[in-house]
């Protein structure tokens, strides 16, 4: 699982999908932005993270036999609902869908109030710069360029000092003043108009009295959309596939007859409806007949990419069983029936042989109304109140279908005075409340564990169902967790802005009280992992002979490697208080110099529990011994632990500097640079739901199994030695909360009238990131006993915080700003990006290969992509009453108001890693961890043929951590072009009527893009393509002005 967020904020109703070669797993996340995809199997996946408004983000991250937490950060686009500025000109790899993907993501909640830092994102894509991480999101309709007025001359746009800060110019949301730039405008004041401030105020300006809006509705059909490309070459019936979204906007003087007669009163109107099914397409290796029988005579095994028979031997003998076939009466009864879960393959082949196609409904309507009143000359008033409610239906790879639902409403109300001195200040107070309710397809349905005889498994009837079980070769067996989650929040916020000579300063602060409340129970069901342990054939050493063994024999023989359970302690309600203060100074000192000086301070606590229900483990120093501790407990190594169970310091400072020079005598040049530092505060999200999911609130083990003490499927859940501390998740009660330095420097440059050129550098330095181990590891090594490093302890993982990272891009623009009727924009991107950490950059966790050696960590990190190529264009029609060519009026009547826009991008690919899984895996006992890497044979990674040589890895020596890199192996290059064609014809001589209509593509050419593939060096899809990005789509859109 884990938590999607923008500018810091969670946000709710986000579509997750994660991709396995042949399996697919969807879920949503709730009003808390968490989300939790179950039991995947160990492996490479590919997720996905899509929200309508957002640009969807997709990486391939590591699954292992242990909880995932990938987090991620989204970037606002251009709103849908308005197609001439939509964001399409060109996708970068964060913008490509997975074959299996929904076509369209459904529609967020309504947004809640932003924290100060609103538009920061984390060291996402290596930077804070949403301009920088993705350096050309090109727009449909918009003019795109460098607009000093837009600019901010202090830090690479972090987002800003107060609410918004540094923000981009006056316009810069809930923010300070913007940087004003040697010619640039200064910003309002300290909010800056906010999303729907300035509809009023624009209508009064044109002098434009009455009511103005728009109705529209967009259309796209799967009989318009290429059908999505097949990974496994097989031909299949794509689902019938639409989505339907239609809106109304209003605004305008607010006139309620014996209430309002003032003309200093105006509102905003907003409706957003969504009723579509979207494409839900994926495949999976199931076991064959012959299989399911316990026949393994015509099985095949991966290693290294050459595929060998099937060995497999007797775990009470050591003996190969004759013909590799299982007697019937060593088959495990309740495997035998949880097989009525797994379906029988539908395609031909031992790999890929299953395949699903349906579409998953989503609906949602969202409202917003937002309503301005000018009380005086120096009074201002604002409200606003926006709902939401959406339903979805999500279907797992083996046809069981979960059902999602939920509510959100967020109001404010905010108060402006103006002093005298040109000073102004104002107060803004918020309200959000989420409800999200998820309901998995085996809810208050048949109990399954009951019936099988699984012991050790919830008996709340909402937790019914088959455990999750994961192969190293074979699809997962798993569903959605139910999950009821009600949220709220509410923020003070005062600013107050004044200017005095050639200062523009700012000041302010907020505070911010947060309450997650949830009830859900993360792994009530349990989940197995099966690897071929039992069934292989070991050595002197006591490691397993590669090439012995598989996983679905040791499922029959209801043989688990390791399993994990917890339930229990199914209420928690987190509590949290924010507080901040902020301090900006946009000083001109010259007219050809600008500085814009900031500091932030932040106090931010870690998440406590309403009655104290967490518990953490306080570890000795050289992790001999953990002693659990809970809110308010005295430990042996740490003392006095905080009600959250991980100290904090009372304030965070947060130093901000830019300038921007206009060269003397160059008038066509300015310089800008900047430096910025601020902390990720949001980390203490991650640990509060683990620490609460622990002895002795909650029913927890994670248990792994060895040759003396194997895991028998009925019984792996009650396997802890009495007295064994069965913690599974711990944090360093020292924990320091990690922190970004920033910093940046450009030059632009206007060639003529119209062109611009820019260069810019960006450097980004993480410090104290995330890392997470397994230092409860076997002294010994050996599967056939378990001798850990924490003697009174059951496997476990440690966060710290021992990460860094270093980033550094260089990027080059050039724009020619709209003139005679063509604008264009062409831009370079060369960048780099290593880290050692656990959770960077939005992907998921990666545990340390070797707890002993996290130097041997440090690599790519997950998101780094070395080249990225794009260009955006848009053409207007040269026909029309002020075109470039004189036509007569049917010419004109035929060729004008047309515009033709889009874009393309070639963008290098992402790196993934080679790792073992199966019965290699289990390194030094640890169980099914899934971090285990290759061993590199020193033979060239590309040969001109394939994806990658499959035989440049291969399985390290029995025993052995793989000495193969992370993230050494690059996904292929990508290319996508867009494009979309509108016209806008006015009704009527003298109106303000016009009706628009579009037509737009994403990937028009229909080109397929491998963004993921097999690099499990011992599975059987080692080498194949995985996941692709989606293919081309049409969208129609009619819109109505009036």
């Amino acid at each position: 699982g884990g938590t999607v967020r923008s500018g810091g904020v969670p946000i709710p109703g986000v579509a997750v999908t994660a991709t396995q070669g042949s399996e697919k797993v969807a879920t949503s996340t709730d009003e808390s932005g968490h989300y939790t995809l179950g039991a995947l199997k160990d492996g490479t996946w590919q997720i996905e993270v899509s929200l309508f408004g957002f640009a969807p983000q997709q990486k391939a991250v590591p699954v292992t036999g242990q909880p995932m937490q990938a987090d991620w950060t989204l970037e606002m686009r251009a709103a849908p609902e308005r197609p001439g500025n939509r964001a399409a000109g060109f996708q970068d790899m964060s913008l490509l869908q997975t074959a299996e993907t929904s076509s369209e993501a459904m529609p967020a909640a309504p947004e809640p109030e932003t924290t100060a830092d609103a538009n920061q994102s984390f060291l996402v894509s290596g930077t804070i710069s949403r301009e920088a991480a993705n350096p050309q999101q090109g727009d449909f309709g918009r003019e795109f360029g460098f607009d000093p007025r837009n600019q901010a001359f202090g830090a690479p746009e972090p987002g800003g000092m107060g609410p918004g800060g540094f923000g981009r110019g006056g316009g810069g949301g809930r923010g300070g003043p913007g940087g004003g730039g040697p010619r640039g405008p200064r910003g309002r004041g300290p909010y800056g108009g906010g999303r729907f401030a300035n509809f009023g105020n624009r209508a009064n300006r044109r002098g434009a009295q009455g009511i103005h809006g728009q109705m529209f509705y967009s259309i796209g059909n799967s009989a318009l959309n290429a059908k999505p490309y097949s990974i496994t070459g097989q031909n299949f019936a794509e689902p019938s596939y639409g989505s339907h979204r239609f809106g109304l906007n209003l605004g305008g003087p607010l006139v309620l007859p014996k209430y309002i007669h003032s003309p200093n009163t105006f509102f905003f109107l907003n409706y957003i409806g969504t009723r579509q099914r979207s494409p839900y397409s994926a495949v999976a290796t199931v076991p064959t007949l012959l299989e399911r029988s316990g026949v393994f005579s015509q099985s095949m095994a991966q290693i290294s990419g050459v595929s060998r028979p099937v060995s497999i031997f007797d775990p009470t003998t050591g003996l190969p069983f004759a013909g590799n076939v299982l007697p019937p009466n060593r088959l495990n009864p309740a495997a035998v029936g949880l097989l009525r879960f797994i379906p029988l393959p539908n395609q031909p082949g031992l790999v890929n042989n299953y395949q699903v196609q349906s579409a998953n409904p989503n609906n949602a309507d969202n409202l917003n109304l937002r309503v301005n009143r000018t009380m005086s000359k120096n009074d201002r008033v604002d409200g606003g109140l926006s709902y939401q409610n959406r339903d979805t239906r999500n279907e797992q790879v083996f046809g069981f279908r979960d059902a999602t639902s939920g509510s959100g409403v967020n109001a404010s109300v905010g108060w402006s005075h103006t002093l005298p001195a040109q000073t102004v200040n104002s107060l803004r107070l918020t309200y959000s409340h989420n409800t999200s309710n998820t309901l998995p397809f085996f809810a208050y349905g048949e109990n399954v564990a009951a019936e099988l005889g699984i012991a050790g498994t919830s008996p709340d009837p909402i937790n019914f169902g088959p455990p999750n079980v994961s192969f190293t070769n074979f699809g997962a067996l798993s569903d959605g967790t139910p999950a009821l989650i009600r949220n709220q929040t509410v923020s003070v916020t005062e600013g107050l802005s004044l200017t005095r000579k050639n200062h523009a300063l700012s000041f302010g602060g907020e505070f911010r009280r947060r309450q997650l409340n949830s009830r859900t129970d993360s792994d009530a069901r349990g989940s197995l992992s099966f690897s071929g342990l039992e069934s292989s054939a070991f050595g002197a050493n006591g490691q397993p002979l590669p090439g012995t063994g598989y996983d679905f024999a040791d499922y029959l023989l209801g043989l688990a490697q390791s399993s994990s359970v917890r339930f229990g302690d199914t209420s928690t309600y987190f509590r949290q208080s924010q507080i901040n203060g902020f301090f900006t100074d946009n000083w001109r000192a010259r007219p050809d110099l600008t500085f814009n000086l900031g500091l932030r301070v932040e106090h931010f606590e870690p998440l406590t529990e309403k009655y104290n229900r967490m518990a953490n483990l306080d570890i000795a120093p050289d992790f001999s011994r953990a002693v659990p501790v809970t809110p308010g407990q005295t430990g042996p190594f740490h003392g006095k632990l905080p009600d959250g169970l991980v100290k904090t310091h009372w304030a965070y400072l947060s130093p901000r500097v830019g300038v921007a020079w206009r060269p003397m005598g160059k008038r066509n040049s300015i310089v800008r640079a900047g430096y910025s530092l601020f902390y990720n505060g949001s980390i203490y999200d991650r640990f509060a739901s683990r620490l609460a999911a622990q002895p002795p609130f909650a029913e927890t083990a994670n248990l792994v199994g060895t040759l003396a003490h194997p895991l028998l499927l009925e019984d792996s859940f009650l396997g802890a030695t009495p007295g064994l501390v069965t913690n599974t998740y711990a944090v360093d009660p020292d924990y320091q909360v990690g922190y970004a330095q920033t910093w940046t420097a450009s030059l632009q440059q206007t060639l003529r009238q119209q062109w611009v050129l820019e260069a810019m550098y960006l450097g980004t330095k993480g410090t104290h990131l995330d890392t997470q181990r397994i230092p409860n590891r076997s002294v010994a090594g050996s599967y056939r006993a378990q001798n850990g490093q924490t003697a009174n302890a059951s496997i476990y993982t440690y966060d710290s915080s021992e990460g860094n990272s270093i980033y550094h891009s260089l990027q080059l623009r050039v724009m020619r700003r709209m003139a005679k009727g063509l604008s264009l924009n062409v831009s370079y991107r060369f960048a780099k990006s290593i880290d050692n950490a656990s959770t960077l950059g939005g992907g998921a966790m990666v545990v340390a290969q070797n707890d002993r050696d996290l130097r041997a960590e440090r690599g790519l990190s997950s998101f780094d992509q070395r080249h990225v190529l794009g260009a955006n264009f848009i053409a207007e029609s040269p026909f029309g009453e002020n075109g470039l060519i004189r036509s007569g009026p049917r010419t004109q009547k035929l060729l004008a108001n047309w515009t033709l826009s889009g874009g393309a991008n070639l963008a290098s690919g992402t790196p993934l890693t080679a790792r073992v899984l199966g019965n290699q895996s289990n390194v030094a006992g640890t169980g099914a961890v899934g971090s285990g890497r290759a061993d590199a044979t020193g033979q060239p990674l590309y040969i001109g043929s394939g994806f990658f040589n499959p035989l440049a890895f291969t399985v390290p020596a029995p025993g052995n951590f793989g000495n193969a890199g992370r993230n050494t192996i690059i996904t292929p290059a990508v290319f996508t072009l867009n494009l979309a064609l509108s016209r806008s014809v006015q009704l009527g001589a003298e109106t303000r009527r016009r009706l628009e209509f579009r037509v737009e593509s994403n990937n028009l050419l229909n080109s397929v893009n491998v963004t993921s593939f097999g690099t499990t060096v011992n599975a059987s899809n080692y080498g194949q393509a995985l996941a692709v990005g989606g293919m081309r789509t049409i969208t129609g859109v009619l819109r109505l002005r009036f």
